[in-house]
């Protein structure tokens, strides 16, 4: 799982506008603290696809403010869309690698990266490799030295130098008391000076990433209680047995009846019935019957708040993370009325979070294999494995990992950005159109 660090987008921008050895045996261990420290070997070695969002200044554009959406998935994929304000104007500047191909868009003019810029980015890149940790104690290649203790920002510091044939030499500096990493540090050649330079990244702010940050706030806001209880109840009202399924079906399709009075009554009784009807009135809207598509439409209106479908995804995703008990009956339970596609992956990625516990699959969802419903039954069989694991894009809740929140750089001695991180959001993997050009 890569660490976040200087974007590489940086690199390509600037192209379109020391110490002493010490015994090698320590390296391997201060890498594999650090390791700890971070999250653990399990959690850092998963292969995720991940979404990060970004905003900082950069400083040698005169304190150009950006903001950045990241997307990584295995090495060799990374996709950065950088909105930056120079002076007065918006520019967007979107740098993919996906594997071979590799292209920048400016403003949406997308053409190939040259040379120069694309042997930049890729070096970005390596250091990224680098500073994810992992690669210097499960790969070949990497030699590990330590180098002479010291201090970052008054902390004391323990150094490891990184060399890989045909690459230039990292230097790391991790905190001695918690083995966070708090420097890094590299020569490359500058596209400003064109001269040989130190490229250096100060972390620090380090935290515990809160995978269910922004759905709290989103709860928060609704005044919806997100405790697990409270969550499962708030699911279990969205839900209906199969004859209030038939009632309901019946109710849409009595939108189109030739009398008047019984129209006003279907729409009436959906109204009434509240977000149970949603899924129904939403497949309803796409009907070939005018009346039926135009009055599903006012129902809808009626019965949705303008934020409905953000609470109802967040409150999916915190059962998934927090994983209550009954949470997997619930969430099958659900499944059929989740009120369109997007949140009915957000179900089924919950569903898979909690329906295997200690390497037993949930009784609950197991038994759902058979369900009358098909998506209750696919949701059941993608859950558990049973599907081919390459299908579905879907969230994953993982917990435990720290990232540094603020980030400094310097390019030869000048500070050249600061950053901090926004939100980080882990999936199982990222569709293949996430790097294809436009």
């Amino acid at each position: 799982m890569p660490k976040l660090c200087l974007p590489p987008w940086i690199a390509c921008l600037l192209l379109t506008a020391t110490a002493r050895a010490a015994a090698p045996a320590p390296a391997r261990a201060i890498v594999e603290k650090a390791i700890q420290a971070e999250g653990g070997r399990e959690k850092l070695a998963r292969e995720l696809g991940v979404h990060a969002k970004l905003r900082g200044t950069i400083h040698f554009l005169n304190g150009a403010a950006f903001t950045t959406d990241l997307y990584t998935y295995k090495q060799g994929q990374m996709k950065q869309v950088a909105e930056y304000d120079l002076q007065g104007t918006k520019r967007v500047l979107t740098l993919v690698l996906n594997g071979r191909d590799a292209w920048v868009a400016v403003d949406g003019q997308a053409q190939p990266l040259d040379e120069e810029a694309l042997a930049s980015t890729r070096e970005e890149m390596y250091v990224a490799h680098v500073s994810s940790l992992l690669p210097l104690v499960k790969d070949k290649g990497f030699e590990l030295s330590a180098l002479r203790a010291g201090k970052v920002n008054g902390h004391a510091v323990a150094g490891v130098r990184v060399r890989s044939k045909g690459h230039p030499d990292v230097n790391l500096y991790f905190d001695r008391a918690s083995g966070l990493l708090l420097k890094r540090e590299y020569r490359a050649r500058d596209a400003r000076s064109e001269k040989e330079v130190s490229f250096v990244s100060l972390y620090s702010d380090y935290r515990e990433l809160d995978p269910a940050g922004p759905e709290r706030h989103t709860l928060k806001t609704a005044k919806v209680d997100d405790d697990g209880a409270a969550l499962l109840d708030f699911l279990r009202k969205r839900s209906l047995a199969e004859k209030e399924n038939e009632k309901i079906a019946a109710l849409v399709r009595q939108l189109g009846d030739r009398s008047f009075r019984k129209r006003e009554h279907a729409s009436a009784e959906l109204v009434a019935r509240g977000q149970p009807a949603v899924p129904f009135l939403h497949e309803a809207r796409k009907d070939p019957d005018p009346e039926i598509a135009h009055r599903a439409r006012q129902c809808l209106r009626k019965i949705e708040p303008a934020n409905d479908t953000e609470i109802l995804t967040a409150v999916v995703r915190l059962v998934g993370l927090r994983k209550p008990a009954g949470a997997a009956e619930v969430l099958l339970a659900y499944v059929p009325f989740a009120p369109d596609e997007a949140v009915a992956a957000e179900v089924r990625a919950a569903l898979a979070a909690v329906a295997v516990s200690n390497g037993k699959p949930d009784p609950v969802v197991t038994r759902a294999l058979d369900d009358k419903n098909a998506r209750r039954r696919a949701a059941a069989a993608e859950a558990l494995g049973k599907t081919r694991p390459d299908r579905a894009v879907r969230r994953i809740f993982l917990a435990g990992i720290k990232q540094p929140m603020k980030i400094i750089t310097y390019r030869g001695g000048e500070k050249s950005m600061e950053y901090e991180l926004i939100e980080v959001t882990y999936f199982n993997k990222l569709d293949e159109s996430v790097f294809a050009r436009p």
